[in-house]
């Protein structure tokens, strides 16, 4: 098994939609923050982002965005705009309706809103390993996406037997096609331990660690002679991975 599913295979993640935007500009989304990671799928139009600390960031139709600390932000067309808080908004019903918000005469943009939820603290090292805004545009394979998505709208639209599980599941694939699409937007030496994975030399030696936890892996000489490649690999793993392999297992 590779390291990325041995990591989320001991971990309980999970998630759901929150909310379905149709956005008329001017319009302006005001975003609290919350003890979890949240995503932000613009399906249609365009969009700023600003974040508390001062960034803002352009989004454009297709673009994928995740705050995966969970910080304070703020989406709109218009920073002049009466700001529309996500708490004022009544969400009694376990249904996903559309929220309309801005000049409702015509949608300029749609939005799709959800979040990612962690009951072991082990993904917590994965999650801090993403920057605090992990920003996605769409590619050639990105239809992925919008499939995903629209599947969570449509299974959010209706009441049905084991929908809360399949949301949950949905959400899980939707995460790791996420964490997918950053690891191959890395530069080498990037994304620590994450990163680390798809390097040709460093990958294989992670996946020893990984696979045999029960051995002295160390970078000692002693270990260096008993266990060779695996021992040389991850020492040119330690500048981007930042962490020794008893950190790792």
């Amino acid at each position: 098994m590779d390291i990325l599913a041995q990591v989320l295979d001991r971990v309980r993640l999970g998630g759901t939609l929150l909310f379905h935007f149709e956005l008329g500009h001017p319009w302006n989304l005001a975003l609290p923050a919350r003890p979890y990671a949240l995503f932000h799928y613009l399906s249609r139009g365009s969009a700023t982002l600003a974040l508390e600390q001062g960034q803002e960031l352009e989004m454009s139709e297709g673009d994928l965005v995740v705050i995966t600390r969970g910080e304070p932000h703020v989406f709109y067309s218009d920073r002049r705009a009466k700001p529309l808080r996500i708490i004022d908004i009544d969400r009694s019903s376990p249904r996903l309706g559309v929220i309309r918000h801005g000049n409702r005469a015509r949608p300029h943009a749609t939005m799709i809103c959800g979040n990612f939820t962690v009951s072991r603290p082990l993904l917590g090292s994965v999650l801090e390993l993403l920057p605090p805004v992990l920003l996605l545009k769409p590619n050639a394979d990105g239809g992925w996406l919008e499939a995903i998505l629209r599947r969570m709208v449509s299974e959010s639209a209706l009441e049905r037997p084991g929908q809360r599980v399949a949301l949950s599941r949905l959400t899980e694939v939707l995460f790791v096609e996420v964490l997918r699409s950053w690891i191959a937007s890395l530069s080498p030496g990037q994304g620590g331990w994450l990163g680390a994975i798809s390097d040709p030399h460093i990958g294989p030696a992670l996946k020893l660690i990984h696979e045999n936890p029960e051995r002295p892996w160390t970078l000692s000489a002693t270990s260096v002679t008993a266990w060779g490649s695996a021992a040389r690999s991850f020492r040119r793993a330690s500048p981007s991975s930042s962490a020794s392999p008893c950190i790792v297992m």
